[in-house]
């Protein structure tokens, strides 16, 4: 083994005379001193891509000799430029950035140029202008067209381009503006590419109203035209409803589904209120003329009475009442047997409420009869019958199912009737249990002495049933209304907390925390619940091969105007995003992330109108402690998901009011109760906020009289009143004399430790507990109608019946 010293000047003779070819270079060999070719170590950077016949993409010449030097093999140039298209990371975003750089570039050699005097300063005939002298300096041929040989011989001799050709090149010209796919770019693609294809909008067709009746077809036309004509984009809160991922907008319900037809006409097969709102189309490549379509959506009356049907005795007093809701807000008029009633033929019966109530005084035997409802606007019109008998004797009957609300407390179940305040029934704690004979609260290791219920929430099933979790025992109960007794036990997860029933489906939905740190939290599905069969649960589709990743979740309600919205929201722990769950399939189907808006959601609320869901963000550092300034309120579509809005100013949980009209926000931080509202053509404004100390437990919302409108009524963490807002005026009044709740650490399983619950749309109470006793609150006098005493920790309570 041995070396050969080799001189500087040697080297460069024994290399002057050796030709090494492309990708090589010429070295003098340590070993015998002679010159060889050996490959290249790396190529002088240099941005002018080639396509290779093994079909790669090579950044220049060099590097695809260089690579076949390397390999040993023969690699040609492949002239079809093919490989330009397989595995390109031009995306549209960076292919925008592109065409911005190469009119830059342009322009930087139109300014040197005589040409540039005189042009004027129209910002659209500059660019147009730029564009065509590109144009024509490309097309080498002077053709008309510039194909990609053209591309090709102008990146190779253009040393400039090599700074901004990076991760597209001119060749992605064919792949997204050969709109004839003849693998030539002319200049009206070239026009269209570059955004200076003149397109034109009239001043009168730049801003459209469509009123339309929800479940109708609707076809949006837009006015943009130009010469050729420029493809079309439309909009809805800045989504892309061309490229939208259709798949999570048609699962049996096709009416919230988007087509644009070739003609640039945009389609939807079945309007809800979900599709109020603005729509935009402009031109691909030119977004400065837009036109809006601004969509309201109005909906048909549907009408319901109370009582349906009821009997009184000569001389009593009557009263029906009639909720009508609809987009525009129904009239409503009352027929008797089919003629209509004029109040002012008999004096003893009027309207109340807007005429929402027919009362009758001082009943007759001629007043027997069906009294229909009759509720009109502009899209249509609905009725329901409530029918008055009058019975001699002075007998009295209801003739409806009684309403009562259930609590469960320490020692098990009490049924009270709202209005007497009289208790109906008791299941004891150590009640047997149907089908099992098991208590239904189960002892502690003390025995019976020391039985103690546990309750986390229930539901109220079609007024059939009653589900309720007892977590410490992994399980939920259901009751049977008719029969006021427990008839069956599921068991569940460990800790059963949360109860939600989405009526649309028949399911109640289970939230298990695992344990009390909530460290392996699950999601479970109880079908048919209304149906008189053995239920047990079933798990929803685990999240990365998971079943312990689920924080929360929220079922928007269902029916409300019309709208059948199939979607769940689930919640994670500390992640800025809200998976979104197809209900039937009980899939993930969308991963909102809300990174941006630094967003780790608390809680969610919905509204069907203009389909705003309603996001508490929490604010996350770096260092992952909560910083409450960096709190928001985040707005998404329902529809696209996008984000439509975030409000810093609005802090704390969202509650949507039944009609989907008031979204309130409780901020104990700040003490401040935020009102909004919406419109009926889904315009959300500021209404008012209010100031309070109570620091909020639960709020409840209860129906005005004539069913206008909603009251907002709030109960308190630690004071011994209740706070009445009407949502309307925005004017309050407390209510007193409603004892202190419960301590916090005594209710674990939510932020309420002392709940308020409304008695329905016809229903005249609210009931909120104690620490040891149950308040009965009068909706129409606004104060208390009377305690139930020795009920201790009954914060679990079920209205059941409609007055």
């Amino acid at each position: 083994m041995y070396s050969v010293a080799v001189d500087k000047e040697y080297e460069i003779d024994a290399c002057s005379e050796t030709f090494c070819g492309p990708g090589r270079h010429c070295r003098v060999s340590p070993e015998s001193g002679d010159a060889e070719c050996v490959c290249l170590d790396a190529c002088r950077p240099h941005k002018k891509p080639v396509c290779g016949n093994d079909g790669k993409l090579y950044p220049n010449h060099c590097e695809l000799h260089r690579m076949a030097c390397v390999l040993k093999k023969r690699i040609a140039i492949a002239h079809n430029k093919d490989c330009f298209y397989q595995g390109d990371n031009c995306t549209d975003e960076e292919y925008e950035k592109l065409k911005t750089q190469l009119l830059r570039l342009q322009n930087r050699k139109f300014a040197q140029s005589p040409d540039a005097q005189g042009l004027g300063q129209d910002e659209l005939s500059i660019k147009k202008f730029l564009v065509t002298m590109m144009f024509e300096y490309w097309d080498l041929d002077n053709d008309g067209q510039v194909s990609s040989n053209e591309m090709g011989q102008v990146m190779r001799k253009e040393d400039e381009l090599a700074e901004v050709l990076t991760t597209c090149s001119l060749y992605d010209l064919l792949k997204f503006d050969d709109i004839n796919d003849d693998h030539r770019v002319d200049i009206d693609e070239f026009y269209n590419a570059f955004g200076v294809t003149p397109v034109h909008l009239s001043d009168e067709k730049k801003s459209l109203v469509t009123v339309a009746k929800v479940g109708d077809s609707l076809a949006l036309r837009c006015d943009i035209t130009g010469d050729p004509e420029p493809i079309l984009v439309w909009q809805r809160h800045g989504v892309d409803l061309t490229t939208i991922d259709l798949m999570t907008l048609n699962i049996d319900f096709s009416g919230y589904i988007f087509q644009v037809f070739d003609d640039g006409t945009l389609y939807i097969t079945s309007l809800s209120t979900l599709h109020m709102g603005n729509y935009s189309c402009r031109a691909l490549h030119n977004g400065q003329v837009v036109q809006v379509h601004t969509v309201k959506v109005q909906v048909p009356p549907s009408t319901k009475v109370s009582p349906r049907r009821q009997a009184h005795s000569p001389g009593s007093t009557a009263e029906l009442k009639c909720h009508a809701e609809g987009i525009p807000t129904p009239a409503v008029k009352w027929l008797k047997n089919g003629g209509n009633l004029d109040p002012s033929e008999s004096p003893h019966v009027s309207l109340q409420d807007s005429g929402s109530v027919l009362h009758i005084s001082n009943v007759r035997t001629e007043d027997m009869g069906a009294y229909i409802c009759h509720a009109e606007n502009l899209v249509g019109s609905s009725e329901d019958i409530s029918t008055l008998f009058v019975q001699d004797g002075g007998h009295f009957s209801s003739l409806q199912l009684e309403s009562v609300f259930y609590v469960f407390h320490d020692d098990g179940v009490n049924i009270f009737q709202p209005g007497t305040c009289q208790l109906v029934h008791h299941i004891k704690a150590s009640d047997k249990i149907l089908a099992t004979q098991e208590p239904v609260c189960t002892p502690d290791m003390d025995g019976e002495c020391n039985q103690v219920c546990s309750w986390g929430s229930a539901v109220n099933v079609l007024d059939t049933y009653i589900y309720v979790s007892q977590p410490q025992e992994n399980r939920v109960l259901v009751l049977e209304t008719r029969t006021q007794q427990v008839i069956q036990v599921i068991q569940t997860d460990p800790l059963p907390v949360d109860l939600q029933y989405m009526e649309e489906l028949d399911q109640v939905w289970v939230l298990n925390w695992g344990d009390m740190e909530r460290s392996f939290q699950t999601l479970e599905v109880i079908r048919e619940a209304s149906a008189a069969v053995t239920h047990r649960t079933i798990h929803t589709e685990p999240v990365e091969n998971h079943f312990d990743h689920v924080e929360s979740f929220f079922l928007p309600p269902v029916k409300m105007l019309e709208q059948n919205f199939k979607y769940a929201y689930l919640v994670h722990r500390d992640q800025p995003k809200i998976d979104k769950m197809d209900v039937e399939t009980m899939k993930y189907v969308r991963t909102i992330d809300l990174t941006e808006q630094n967003c780790h959601p608390q809680s969610l609320a919905f509204s069907p109108v203009s389909g705003y869901v309603v996001v508490q963000c929490s604010g996350i550092r770096d260092d992952q402690r909560h910083n409450v300034d960096d709190d928001s309120q985040v707005l998404l579509d329902a529809l696209t998901d996008a984000v439509i809005q975030v409000n810093p100013e609005i802090h704390g949980k969202p509650h949507v009011s039944p009609d989907g009209r008031y979204i309130v926000s409780i901020d104990n931080e700040s003490e401040l109760i935020v009102v909004q509202s919406i419109s009926e053509d889904g315009q959300l404004s500021l209404s008012f906020e209010v100031h309070t100390n109570l620091h909020v437990s639960d709020v409840a919302f209860h129906p005005t009289s004539g069913f206008n409108s909603y009251n907002l009524y709030v109960s308190s963490e630690s004071k011994t009143d209740i706070l009445f807002v009407n949502l309307l005026n925005g004017k309050v009044k407390m209510i007193k004399g409603v004892k202190s709740a419960m301590p916090v650490e005594h209710w674990p399983w939510d932020e309420s430790n002392r709940a308020i619950i409304s008695t329905g749309l016809f229903g005249n109470y609210l009931v909120s507990p104690s620490e040891e006793a149950i308040f009965v609150v009068d909706s129409k006098l606004d104060k208390v109608n009377c305690e139930i005493d020795q009920v201790k920790h009954g914060n679990v309570i079920v209205w059941v019946g409609e007055l």
